[in-house]
């Protein structure tokens, strides 16, 4: 939800606003009270999360996203619904990208970014792609993915993680 949508929806007021008192007997401001639906969904273990991690196979790398036409790429072929999810409904634009490489020498070797959010993956629909699903249409479509963009290669390759993390915040994209 945009934040335009978001100010609408708690009645046109910016956020840290007060509220005046309805009764001409109350004189002084009140602040307003977060509402069940403004609270934060706190079973959403992604809820604010704007930095994510995509996991690359050996097909393909840093150096063929560098290749591409604006240093862009669609991210298709995601066929895991934990996955899709959150690449259909949280990735957003201008959020970060972690470039994972995996298999040899793994690492997270670049950092990207989110330049189109979640939209359907039309490679689902090609029966000669390397990953087609017959049962994902364009008039209901099942997998989805997003557009990044190369922002640079990182100084020094990170090849270990912190293993307190919860496995379910590094989603294998």
């Amino acid at each position: 939800v945009g934040a335009a949508a978001k100010v609408a929806a708690r009645g046109g007021r910016r956020k840290g606003s007060t509220a005046t008192a309805s009764s001409a007997k109350a004189t002084s401001k009140t602040t307003r009270q977060p509402s069940k639906a403004n609270a934060p969904d706190k079973t959403d273990i992604y809820n604010g999360i704007t930095h994510w991690l995509v996991k690359s196979e050996p097909s393909y790398s840093m150096d063929d996203l560098q290749k591409e036409k604006g240093q862009t790429c669609f991210w298709d072929g995601v066929r895991n619904f934990e996955c899709r999810n959150t690449m259909r409904d949280r990735m957003k634009k201008g959020h970060t990208i972690l470039f994972y490489r995996s298999v040899v020498e793994p690492a997270a070797v670049g950092v990207c970014e989110v330049v189109k959010e979640g939209y359907p993956d039309f490679t689902a629909w090609d029966p000669k792609s390397e990953h087609p699903d017959s049962s994902s249409t364009k008039e209901n479509p099942k997998w989805f993915m997003v557009d990044f963009k190369l922002k640079g290669w990182l100084n020094e390759e990170v090849s270990k993680f912190n293993s307190c993390l919860p496995a379910r915040n590094v989603c294998s994209l």
